[in-house]
């Protein structure tokens, strides 16, 4: 099935907040060159990964982000074991279709690479919960990390050498920390709902990362009945400068089609940079106990968006024009895809006809009863 997107029109979504109300500076990006945009998806397939499957002494599970490396020609996922099971690391696998198709023997793993702290040394148990990866080119790899709000670690954006070897932390407002065990409920990262997505734009300058849900301080978790503003951080890449954030309303939680389950929850799982100008493509993803998963693909536009930087608050704040978003495709409804909890997506390379190569892949959470699933599709980019 192949699906044709009529219009590239993005819609800002904007959903209704609880008080509270404070001035901001509006200032607007807008961008320098025409924006890309995803003009059709076609499924190709998926390959699927066995529970527990054993690679180099590890066990791959937990795969929650994807990068693409064009100078290697291989993608990079990275697992969010806590270093509990083995150390925290990511691994590298080819992808090769065979009539056009993605199976389970596309696939084939050729290593994985353990990262390693300011010490030079694995990291200790649940020091981090690994959830993003993102590549710049043949010297170095980021990984966000979503801390852990029960522990009191705050999360981070660090880079790595290909090695593994700890290069840079980004700065990290304390907005971001998890509050403090006299403060639980007003301040800073839900636990589990920091940073899941990681992308760099094409040109490799610049870094997206985004919360998963709202911050305590900035609005609430979705329900069925409200969506919730998560943050968009925007980095510059040549000196580390957090140069801007942006309200992205995630949507409210709907069960899949034909469920009536009550209850639920949603994030944004994860980010790709279609070009140099702010066009992203957003996943979201929702779980609905007793009804399975939800996945929608968003083309998301910073263009006109106002930059929240300076802001700790933006609950209740009507001034905020949030990033623009518009759906791709809901993956069972719109593609008839089989779905499972998919976390990450990376754009690969071209294909023979011209379009790209796009994988999604699912995180399993090391639990039998989930599957890590490597979804193919391709998609046509204009301009």
């Amino acid at each position: 099935m192949r699906l044709e997107l009529r219009s590239a029109k993005r819609i800002p979504v904007v959903s209704g907040l609880a008080s509270g109300f404070s001035l901001c500076l509006i200032l607007m990006v807008t961008p320098s060159a025409q924006a890309a945009s995803i003009t059709s998806i076609t499924p190709l397939g998926q390959a699927h990964v066995p529970y527990l499957t054993q690679f180099q002494g590890t066990t791959i599970g937990g795969l929650s982000g994807l990068s693409w490396s064009a100078e290697q020609q291989h993608f990079v996922a990275i697992s969010d074991d806590r270093s509990e099971r083995q150390p925290a690391r990511f691994y590298t696998f080819t992808v090769q279709l065979f009539n056009g198709r993605l199976t389970d023997d596309s696939v084939q793993w050729q290593r994985f690479t353990t990262l390693l702290d300011r010490d030079g040394r694995p990291y200790a148990e649940n020091a981090l919960d690994p959830e993003g990866i993102a590549l710049t080119g043949s010297d170095r790899v980021y990984v966000s990390s979503e801390g852990d709000g029960i522990r009191q670690i705050a999360p981070f954006i660090n880079g790595y050498d290909l090695q593994g070897r700890w290069q840079q932390s980004l700065p990290m407002p304390t907005m971001f920390w998890p509050a403090s065990v006299f403060d639980r409920l007003n301040q800073g990262i839900r636990n589990n709902d920091a940073f899941e997505s990681l992308t760099v734009t094409p040109d490799r300058t610049t870094l997206y990362s985004a919360t998963e849900t709202a911050l305590k301080q900035d609005g609430e978790e979705s329900t069925q009945a409200h969506g919730s503003p998560a943050r968009i951080l925007q980095y510059a890449l040549a000196d580390g400068r957090l140069l801007h954030q942006f309200r992205y309303d995630i949507d409210p939680v709907i069960p899949p089609t034909g469920a009536s389950a009550s209850g639920g929850s949603i994030g944004l799982a994860d980010m790709l940079a279609l070009d140099n100008q702010g066009t992203l493509l957003a996943l979201e993803r929702t779980y609905v106990k007793g009804a399975g998963n939800r996945i929608r693909l968003y083309e998301v536009s910073l263009a006109g968006a106002t930059d929240i930087n300076t802001l700790k608050s933006i609950r209740g704040n009507q001034q905020i024009v949030p990033a623009s978003k518009r759906l791709v495709a809901d993956l069972a409804d719109d593609l008839n895809v089989p779905l499972d909890n998919f976390e990450g997506l990376a754009l690969g390379p071209r294909l023979d006809d011209g379009q790209y190569l796009l994988l999604l892949i699912s995180d399993d959470n090391f639990s039998d009863k989930q599957r890590t699933l490597i979804a193919g599709f391709a998609v046509t980019i204009l301009p």
